[in-house]
C-alpha cells in the first residue's frame, strides 16, 4: 500500500469515528438517573440480599465464639422483598401494593435486621433473654447508638423464612432485632443521609465484633 492510498484510509476511519462520536451524544442528568432506577427495578432478589447482608465469625483466645449472619431490611431491600414475595405466591398488583406499604412503613418506624447466630453452647445463643450474655447496638458514623426496642427470636424451621435468608442453617437461631429509626430527640434519624454507615455492634463476654453497612447507596432512590 502506497502513502496516498494509506491517507485516504486513515481519512475514511477518521470520517467515521468523527460521525460516530457526534451521533452519540451525552445522555442528561434526568436520563442517566431514569437508566438507574431501571437497573435497579431489573435487579435480582439475590442480588439484593447480598448487598444488605454481613457475616463474621468472632474468636476470643483463638476459640470460635460466635457465627453472625445479618440481613440490614433497608429500603432497596424491602422492595426486592415484596415484589419476590408476591412473585412467588402469586400476588395481584393490589395486594403486592399491600405488602409493599406494609414494609415500608416498618421501614419507617425502625432500624431492622433480620440476624442468624451460631454458638459452640447452646446455652449462649440467647440473645432474645433479658439477662443475655450479649449486648447489640446499632451505631452510625456521626456517634448516635441505639438500643434494640425488640428482640424476637423466630422460627428457624420456617421454610418460607430459609428461603428468602439462606443464611440461616439447622443449627442456628433467628431473631428479629428492630432499633429505633430516630435518636434520643425523636427528631433525627439514626443513619440518616449524612450518615456514611451503619455499625451493628455485638458485645459480651464472649466475644466482640461488629457488621458495617453503606447507607449512601442507590437505596435511596428506590421510591415508595
Amino acid at each position: 500500500m502506497n502513502i496516498q492510498r494509506l491517507y485516504i484510509v486513515l481519512l475514511i476511519l477518521l470520517t467515521f469515528t468523527v460521525s460516530g462520536c457526534l451521533s452519540a451524544p451525552k445522555k442528561s442528568v434526568a436520563e442517566q438517573e431514569s437508566a438507574i432506577e431501571d437497573s435497579i427495578k431489573e435487579t435480582t432478589y439475590a442480588d439484593v440480599f447480598s448487598k444488605w447482608s454481613r457475616g463474621d465469625k468472632l474468636f476470643k483466645d483463638f476459640e470460635p465464639r460466635l457465627h453472625i449472619n445479618a440481613t440490614l431490611k433497608s429500603r432497596e431491600f424491602r422492595s426486592a422483598y415484596a415484589k419476590e414475595y408476591a412473585e412467588r405466591f402469586g400476588f395481584d398488583a393490589d395486594k403486592e401494593a399491600v405488602l409493599l406499604s406494609n414494609e415500608l412503613d416498618s421501614y419507617d418506624a425502625y432500624n431492622e435486621f433480620l440476624v442468624s447466630t451460631y454458638t459452640p453452647s447452646d446455652d449462649w445463643n440467647d440473645f432474645a433473654e433479658e439477662d443475655s450474655i450479649w449486648q447489640l447496638y446499632l451505631v452510625d458514623s456521626e456517634g448516635r447508638r441505639a438500643e434494640p426496642v425488640e428482640i424476637e427470636e423466630l422460627d428457624k424451621k420456617n421454610v418460607t423464612l430459609r428461603e428468602f435468608f439462606p443464611f440461616i442453617d439447622p443449627w442456628s437461631k433467628v431473631y428479629l432485632v428492630r432499633f429505633p429509626r430516630y435518636d434520643t430527640s425523636g427528631i433525627i434519624p439514626i443513619g440518616d443521609k449524612e450518615s456514611a454507615v451503619l455499625k451493628l455492634v455485638i458485645t459480651g463476654i464472649k466475644a466482640k465484633g461488629e457488621l458495617t453497612w453503606n447507607i449512601v447507596t442507590i437505596d435511596e432512590s428506590v421510591l415508595r
